[in-house]
């Protein structure tokens, strides 16, 4: 009887031992895949960040190219108009130099009659 109360005691003790090295093992599994599944978060938080700064920086890059393609466009259009005013202002002054010179003609052509006139009325 007393053999039979010792085997039994043995038995509930690896029983038990088995049972707390069965937890071990379930708790070391599970803090195991908490700390996998916390790299996997981490992970994808990295990725998503990447991701998102990549995004805005071509985003960054685009709005660039648009400022400056839209600079040199107003470039352009200010170069065109000074080009067109210079122009008009050339123009002008050629029509005046035209002008001046017309009225110049004019003068010398009728100062030449005059001058005609009185030498036609002196052989008179």
């Amino acid at each position: 009887e007393e053999e039979q109360r010792k085997n039994e005691e043995r038995k509930r003790e690896e029983q038990l031992k088995q049972k707390q090295e069965a937890e071990k093992k379930d708790r070391e599994r599970k803090k195991a895949e908490e700390q996998k599944r916390q790299e996997e978060v981490a992970r994808q938080e990295e990725e998503s960040k990447k991701t998102a700064d990549s995004k805005k920086r071509r985003n960054n890059e685009k709005n660039e190219e648009r400022k400056r393609e839209e600079q040199l466009k107003q470039k352009q259009e200010a170069e065109k108009k000074d080009r067109e005013r210079k122009k008009a202002e050339e123009q002008k002054r050629q029509e005046e130099v035209a002008r001046q010179e017309e009225e110049s003609k004019k003068t010398a052509d009728s100062k030449k009659r005059r001058n005609n006139e009185k030498n036609e009325e002196r052989k008179r």
